[in-house]
């Protein structure tokens, strides 16, 4: 009966209750949607039970989506998600799946910072508007995903830092955990040099970014600066000039 029970559960019938699941648990938004979209591609691409996925199937599908390492392992990892969901409800045996022993991929890490004359160049260039998503990466160490609405072309909408989360006299950022892209609420220092730069938005409301997306202007502002784009650049900057002090 047990078997048969396995055998019956369809990956198409279990991603909805797995993300309900994860939905009462508190998951935020943009975490649903996510997992949402991997498994919802996933589920139409197997059509059977999730007990008949083998690692060679699933290795196959990865790899057809043409993506990086990290998102390799990013997608290998909600697939993960949802055969530990089914093992929790009795659908999968209580060892683990060969699924569940896929390696992940090596992923090389690259850490691009900036001169103090390239983020000058920066500055110079910047549309006014903009300015506070460069200084409060670059001088309190505030996460690109953080500061807007949307994180690269096709992510999800998720809530974005705001001029109420700063706290000028604190001198710090309350990054709230639904902002916060490791799901943590946390403080993060308001330098005297951001404060500075910042002096004219200090009775400011709403998102400190004027759109969702930076991602459709950072091309411009590269090319007119003469130094190229270093993804979360300003962050590692800030990363590395601090442990230096």
């Amino acid at each position: 009966w047990e078997r048969e029970q396995r055998n019956a559960t369809k990956i198409a019938d279990l991603v909805p209750d797995f993300l309900e699941g994860r939905r009462k648990k508190g998951t935020a938004s943009v975490t649903i949607a996510g997992l949402k979209s991997t498994l919802t591609h996933f589920a139409k691409h197997f059509p059977g039970s999730i007990s008949e996925l083998t690692s060679r199937d699933v290795e196959r599908w990865l790899d057809g989506r043409k993506v990086g390492n990290r998102r390799w392992n990013n997608l290998l990892a909600d697939i993960i998600a949802l055969h530990r969901y089914a093992r929790r409800h009795g659908l999968l045996p209580a060892e683990l799946t060969t699924v569940e022993r896929i390696d992940k991929r090596q992923v090389k890490v690259e850490v691009g910072t900036y001169s103090p004359t390239e983020l000058q160049a920066y500055l110079r260039v910047v549309p006014r508007e903009w300015l506070p998503f460069i200084v409060l990466g670059a001088f309190c160490g505030i996460r690109p995903y953080e500061l807007c609405a949307k994180h690269g072309k096709s992510e999800a909408w998720k809530p974005a830092l705001t001029w109420e989360n700063i706290k000028w006299a604190k001198k710090s950022i309350d990054v709230p955990e639904a902002v916060s892209k490791v799901r943590h609420r946390r403080f993060a220092p308001l330098t005297d040099v951001a404060a500075a730069f910042l002096a004219d938005w200090r009775n400011a409301k709403g998102p400190v970014c004027p759109q969702e997306n930076v991602y459709n202007f950072n091309t411009d502002w590269s090319k007119a600066a003469k130094v190229p784009w270093k993804n979360d650049g300003w962050r590692h900057s800030f990363a590395s000039y601090r442990l230096a002090l």
